[in-house]
C-alpha cells in the first residue's frame, strides 16, 4: 500500500500507540508475532520509514489481541462506515446469482445460524449454490 505522508504517520502513530497500550517493548512484539517480523522492523514502521505489509498489520493485531484491521481503524485508513452487506452489494464483479447467495451466507454466519441452516433445505440449497460458484471462479481463473 502506497500512502502519503499524513496517512504514513497516522499509520505510525496507530501502530505505536497499539503497541504501548498493550504495555510490551518492540522487542515482546517481534517474539508475540512468532519472529516474523523483526524488532528493527517495527522501529520503522513505528517511525514511518517504511510501511508495513498488510499481513505484517494483521500479524500485529493480532499479536497484541486486537480484532483485525484494529490498527487500520485506529489510523482511519479504513472506512467502518461500510457494512459487509453494503460492500457485498455494491461490488461490481460479484455476479448477481452469486451476491443473493453470499448475502444470505454471511448473514448466516454471522448470526450463529450457519449450523442450523445446513438442517433446513432452503438453506442448504443456497450453500451448495455459493460452493458451486466458489468451484466455477477457482476453474475459470485457472484456464485464465
Amino acid at each position: 500500500m502506497e500512502l502519503d505522508a499524513p496517512s504514513r504517520d497516522a499509520l505510525a502513530q496507530a501502530l505505536r500507540s497499539a503497541r504501548r497500550s498493550a504495555g510490551i517493548s518492540q522487542k515482546e512484539l517481534a517474539r508475540l508475532t512468532g519472529d516474523q517480523i523483526d524488532q528493527a522492523k517495527i522501529s520503522k514502521y513505528e517511525t514511518g520509514v517504511n510501511e508495513p505489509p498488510l499481513g505484517t498489520l494483521l500479524a500485529i493485531d493480532k499479536a497484541l489481541g486486537n480484532t483485525r484491521g484494529a490498527i487500520l481503524r485506529t489510523a482511519e485508513l479504513i472506512d467502518t462506515d461500510v457494512s459487509t452487506d453494503d460492500a457485498i452489494v455494491s461490488d461490481p464483479d460479484i455476479p448477481a446469482e452469486v451476491r443473493d447467495a453470499l448475502l444470505t451466507f454471511y448473514r448466516l454466519a454471522t448470526s450463529g445460524g450457519l449450523a442450523r441452516a445446513r438442517e433446513r433445505p432452503a438453506q442448504s440449497e443456497v450453500l451448495e449454490k455459493v460452493s458451486q460458484s466458489a468451484r466455477r471462479r477457482r476453474r475459470s481463473t485457472k484456464g485464465a
